[in-house]
Formats: C-alpha cells, sequence, structure tokens
C-alpha cells in the first residue's frame, strides 16, 4: 500500500519533506480505514487479529416494528450500561 502510494507521490516535483508528509499521512490515513472497514466490522477478521468478536446488539424488527427480544422491549428508551452487570435476584 505503502509502496502505490510513493510511487506516484516521488514522481511529482515536490521537496522531499512535502513528499514524505504526503505519503506518511495517506498511509495512515488508508490503514485506519482498512482497520474500521475489513478488520472491526469482519467478526472472522476480528479473531485473526486477536481481538474480541462484536456481539449482536437488538435492532428493530423491520417487519413489525418492534424490538427482537424481551429484554430489549424492556429497556427500551433507558440508558444503555456501559458494562455488563449480573443481575441480583
Amino acid at each position: 500500500m505503502i509502496i502505490v502510494i510513493a510511487f506516484y507521490v516521488v514522481q511529482r516535483n515536490m521537496g522531499v519533506g512535502l513528499k514524505w508528509l504526503i505519503i506518511s499521512m495517506l498511509a495512515l490515513a488508508l490503514t485506519l480505514a482498512m482497520y474500521e472497514l475489513l478488520i472491526r466490522q469482519v467478526n472472522a477478521m476480528c479473531r485473526l487479529f486477536g481481538m474480541k468478536s462484536r456481539q449482536r446488539t437488538p435492532r428493530e424488527d423491520v417487519n413489525s416494528g418492534g424490538t427482537q427480544g424481551p429484554k430489549a422491549e424492556a429497556m427500551e428508551g433507558q440508558p444503555v450500561p456501559l458494562h455488563a452487570q449480573q443481575e441480583q435476584p
């Protein structure tokens, strides 16, 4: 990826510092984009990179207009806790 970017940037008539800055910024932007779009969004890729798989959150059912699951319906409109807590009997 960096080689492809550098191939086109190095051919331009600019100073070395500007070329380095362009190559560095484009490489960083493309790396972050690939991480966000390919690694974090695909559970198999998360596992390959040693990350925890993403858990699905309850989504609204398109056909019935409701939410999926009784727990999601009970919590509707309430703030979602950042970490899971065990319920006390």
